[in-house]
């Protein structure tokens, strides 16, 4: 478990925005940070209450797979919602917290 360790550090990263995305059950995390070298990633967190305590996962997107992630993860979505009819017609802002953050004054990156 050590070699696995060693991969990380726990020394803080820039960060450059920020937003939380919340329901009932699950809290989403997404946090935009700059590492040493000046690259951009992103950091997406999934926790959720389980008996009495909070579990989570955690993956990171760098720069060279944003788009391809993008491209498949709104593929995804279209597919749910209109192709297999996910049932859900609109979102009801009362049902969800979502909170944004910007750290930093940016253009923003049309999508």
């Amino acid at each position: 478990m050590k070699e696995q360790e060693d991969w990380y550090t726990h020394e803080e990263r820039k960060l450059l925005s920020k937003e939380r995305y919340s329901t009932s059950s699950h809290h989403y995390f997404f946090e935009l940070k700059e590492a040493k070298n000046g690259s951009k990633y992103i950091i997406i967190s999934q926790r959720k209450k389980v008996g009495t305590e909070f579990v989570g996962v955690k993956i990171r997107l760098f720069v060279d797979e944003m788009l391809e992630f993008q491209r498949i993860l709104h593929h995804m979505i279209s597919q749910a919602f209109y192709e297999h009819g996910a049932g859900i017609t609109s979102m009801d802002s009362s049902s969800y917290d979502r909170t944004s953050v910007s750290l930093e004054k940016k253009t923003p990156v049309p999508v």
